[in-house]
């Protein structure tokens, strides 16, 4: 298909925040993206998934590296890309502001003309570009390294550049690509929170893509989970922790997940076993999720338990998590279970010991089935 540039390709855009819209699909080769989201004025959505699902994908659409197949992307009212009447808008006259994983900062350029390059793009005057600069640099710590050049930058001085640059272009709208994966792990710790903080002065739409849940748990207000190009959830970051739609999910946040059906008290799980409800669970096709903290570990059955549900199960791994150990556990159903060091040699449990799971019913978090998108 031939699609022509918007007849308006102006970088200026309304001083007014506006909502990102994403509502469309992308085919390239044997691979379908199709989604359907919005980010409202000040609002950090961070998208999760596996690898191949799709993440990178709705950045270079969004940012006008990929056009869509179908549907449109919009800021406010003003389309950057729109099927069907044709309008697409490059990559160089959106409104946007991207920093990429590797930060692409020029090496031959000083952390003040790096900055200044986006004011330039957008053919404001040298003097104006370097004093829109520089307040970007003060805003973001940055005026001490002004001069400096990126060889000599540490990796989070050289993200806060690249969020500068993106920044000085007055975007309506921001692109953050993997920004700590280059970080070492104990600079993310802080970079994240000074991140979080120069993000909560941007009033624009802000989308981040990250592989760690953490990340988004502590930066986005809303969580978007894609697997092989389809919106599988969006939510806060409370109710996909607390309610996963997939299996990926759920191990995303650590969680065991089981499909079933629910009839009076009882659900019975689809690979297997029965669990019993508390009083109030919803009835026909429904999740179950369960902590691995909330499972207790025994070597005989509880006969003083107030626990309602009881299994047998087998031990089939063993791996250490911090403080906790986790038990990887085959039954019906299986499952993850944490238990401390002490109980793992308390009870002697190595792989292959067969044990009793137990959990109380009024721990499983137990909801509808969600829709599947289309």
């Amino acid at each position: 298909m031939t699609r022509r540039h918007n007849a308006d390709t102006s970088t200026a855009h309304s001083d007014q925040p506006s909502t990102l819209s994403f509502s469309g699909s992308i085919t390239r080769s044997n691979f379908e993206l199709t989604l359907d989201f919005e980010v409202a004025p000040g609002e950090v959505l961070a998208i999760l998934g596996p690898n191949g699902a799709g993440k990178s994908t709705v950045l270079q659409a969004l940012a006008g590296l990929l056009p869509l197949s179908s549907g449109s992307i919009k800021v406010g009212a003003r389309n950057l890309d729109d099927v069907t009447s044709s309008v697409f808008v490059a990559a160089a006259e959106r409104p946007v502001g991207y920093v990429f994983q590797n930060y692409r900062l020029f090496p031959h350029l000083d952390v003040a003309d790096n900055v200044s390059f986006a004011a330039r793009a957008q053919r404001l005057s040298r003097a104006a570009a370097r004093e829109r600069a520089g307040e970007w640099l003060t805003r973001l710590d940055l005026t001490d390294l002004a001069k400096t050049r990126p060889a000599n930058l540490s990796g989070g001085q050289q993200q806060r550049v690249a969020l500068a640059r993106a920044l000085a272009r007055e975007p309506a709208y921001l692109l953050l690509d993997e920004p700590f994966a280059a970080l070492d792990a104990q600079t993310r710790v802080v970079v994240h929170s000074e991140i979080r903080q120069h993000l909560s002065g941007f009033a624009g739409p802000v989308v981040l893509v990250t592989h760690d849940p953490l990340e988004a748990l502590l930066l986005a207000d809303r969580i978007l989970i894609i697997e092989a190009g389809r919106q599988v959830q969006l939510g806060t970051p409370g109710e996909v922790t607390t309610r996963p739609a997939t299996n990926y999910v759920a191990r995303l946040v650590g969680l065991n997940l089981y499909a079933g059906s629910c009839t009076g008290e009882t659900v019975d799980l689809s690979r297997g076993g029965v669990l019993q409800a508390p009083p109030g669970a919803p009835q026909g096709d429904v999740l179950v999720a369960l902590r691995p903290s909330a499972i207790t570990v025994s070597q005989t059955r509880l006969t003083t338990s107030s626990a309602r549900n009881e299994w047998a199960a087998t031990v089939k791994g063993i791996s250490l998590l911090s403080d906790r150990v986790r038990l990887e556990l085959d039954g019906a159903p299986s499952a993850l279970a944490d238990v401390t060091p002490a109980a793992v040699a308390a009870l002697g449990l190595q792989v292959g010991s067969d044990v009793w799971a137990s959990v109380k019913a009024t721990e499983l978090e137990i909801y509808a089935q969600p829709t599947p998108a289309a």
